[in-house]
C-alpha cells in the first residue's frame, strides 16, 4: 500500500517553536501519570465530557491522542490530531504524535516527511530526535539514525539505558564495534556497574572476539553485585572461551564453595542447583586438561 503524505503547517513563528519543543516534556509528565488517574476507558470517557464542554480547545484532542497511541490506537490518535489542528490552525505541537502514530502504523516515509516538514526546532529536542532516529533504523538508514541518537544523548544529562542501547545497537549494525562499546564506557560512567549496561559491553567483546576482556568486565560487575553466583557462572564461562583453564577452574570452584556454605534452604534453592551442578560438571572437564594438581572440587 502506498503511502500518503499528510500536509502539516509550517513552523510559523518562535511562538510555535516553543510549543512544539514543549511537547515532549508535556509527553513524558502526562504519561507518568497516565495510569494513576484510570482505566483507558475512563480516561477517554473524562476527556469526552470535558471535549463536549470545550470543542474549540486543541490541548483536549492532543491529550486524548496520546492516551490513544500510549494504547496502540494509532488510527483514533491520529483523528484527534487532525481535530487539533482543525480547532488552532499552524499549531505544531501534534506533528511529533502524528510522526509517532504513524511509525507505529508502519508508514515510516510518511512520518519522516512529517518531521522533515517541521524542520530544526522539533529536532533540537532530544525526544523528538530520538523518533526521528527511530523512524529511520525503521527505513534501514542506520548511520543516519545513530547520527541523531548521538546528539539526542549529548543533550540529556543522564540518559536511560535503553537510549544507549538504541545507539550502540545501530552502531554495531553499520560494524563500529568499538565505537559502540566507547558509548558504553561512556554510559557507565554515569551509571557505575549499571548490569545491564556491562552486560551488553561484554556481548560486544565477544562480538569483537575479545572473550578475556569480556570476562574482565564480568569479573567487575561480579565483584561489585550483592549476588555474585550467576555472574561467577558466566565470568568462569568467560574464561574458558579465553583458553585461560586456570582461571576459569579456579573460579568455578570459588562458586561451588559459595553455594556449599549456603545456609541449606539456598543452597538447595533451584538456581543454586543448578549453578552448583553447572560449577561441579565444569570442574570437572577442566580438571582433566589443567596442568595444576587436581584438589577437590
Amino acid at each position: 500500500m502506498m503511502e500518503t503524505r499528510l500536509k502539516t503547517a509550517p513552523v510559523a513563528d518562535k511562538s510555535a517553536s516553543r510549543r512544539a519543543l514543549g511537547l515532549v516534556a508535556f509527553v513524558t509528565l502526562f504519561s507518568a501519570r497516565l495510569f494513576a488517574h484510570g482505566t483507558y476507558d475512563e480516561l477517554l470517557a473524562g476527556l469526552g465530557e470535558e471535549i463536549k464542554s470545550r470543542p474549540a480547545d486543541a490541548a483536549l484532542y492532543i491529550r486524548r491522542a496520546f492516551i490513544h497511541l500510549e494504547h496502540g490506537a494509532w488510527q483514533h490518535c491520529l483523528f484527534d490530531l487532525e481535530r487539533a489542528k482543525r480547532a488552532a490552525p499552524g499549531n505544531v505541537e501534534v506533528i511529533a504524535l502524528q510522526a509517532r502514530a504513524l511509525a507505529m502504523a508502519n508508514h515510516p516515509r510518511t512520518a519522516l516527511a512529517l518531521l522533515d516538514d517541521a524542520g530544526e526546532p522539533l529536532l533540537n529536542d532530544a525526544g523528538t530526535r530520538s523518533l526521528r532516529a527511530r523512524i529511520l533504523v525503521a527505513l534501514g538508514r542506520h548511520e543516519e539514525a545513530a547520527a541523531h541518537f548521538e546528539q539526542a544523548l549529548r543533550s540529556i544529562q543522564n540518559p536511560e539505558p535503553d537510549l544507549v542501547f538504541e545507539l550502540t545497537d545501530c552502531l554495531r549494525q553499520c560494524g563500529q564495534l568499538d565505537k559502540a562499546l566507547t558509548c558504553l564506557e561512556e554510559a557507565l560512567r554515569s551509571r557505575p556497574g549499571l548490569p545491564a549496561l556491562v552486560e551488553k559491553a561484554v556481548a560486544i567483546e565477544l562480538e569483537c572476539g575479545r572473550p578475556a576482556r569480556a570476562a574482565l568486565r564480568m569479573q567487575a560487575l561480579a565483584e561489585a553485585a550483592a549476588i555474585k553466583e550467576p555472574l561467577l557462572a558466566k565470568q568462569a564461562a568467560l574464561l574458558a572461551m579465553a583458553g585461560d583453564t586456570e582461571a576459569s577452574l579456579r573460579v568455578w570452584r570459588e562458586l561451588h564453595a559459595r553455594i556449599a556454605l549456603m545456609p541449606p534452604a539456598q543452597r538447595h534453592s533451584h538456581a543454586m542447583s543448578l549453578l552448583n551442578e553447572q560449577a561441579l560438571n565444569a570442574i570437572a572437564a577442566l580438571v582433566s586438561i589443567s596442568t595444576t594438581p587436581p584438589s577437590q572440587p
